[in-house]
């Protein structure tokens, strides 16, 4: 009952992408949902670079599990922080490289 009512809501709100359709997950299959602005290596791809930066925008880094660019099967806060790790390293380059400018 509880899948019906969730897809009631979601077709209310516009409905599914393209292959997110919902779907019965088997027993240990990854819960946390990730991927929602995936990152990757353009943006006919992605939403953000692999450090979080959106694509065509010059002050925008997104963060958390929805840069992970697919599920996994266990929980992702190590692989979200790593990604955190990677766009503080490019914002302090952008902020040196800024400083060093004017």
């Amino acid at each position: 009952m509880r899948i019906n009512s969730m897809v009631e809501v979601a077709r209310n709100l516009g409905g599914f992408l393209p292959g997110a359709e919902p779907k019965y997950l088997v027993p240990g299959s990854a819960l946390h949902i990730c991927g929602t602005y995936r990152a990757g290596k353009s943006k006919a791809d992605s939403v953000v670079d692999r450090t979080g930066k959106v694509w065509g925008q010059d002050n925008l880094v997104l963060g958390g599990c929805g840069v992970i660019p697919t599920q996994n099967a266990c929980n992702p806060t190590l692989t979200a922080a790593c990604f955190a790790i990677a766009a503080a390293d490019q914002l302090v380059e952008d902020l040196k490289s800024t400083s060093t400018e004017t």
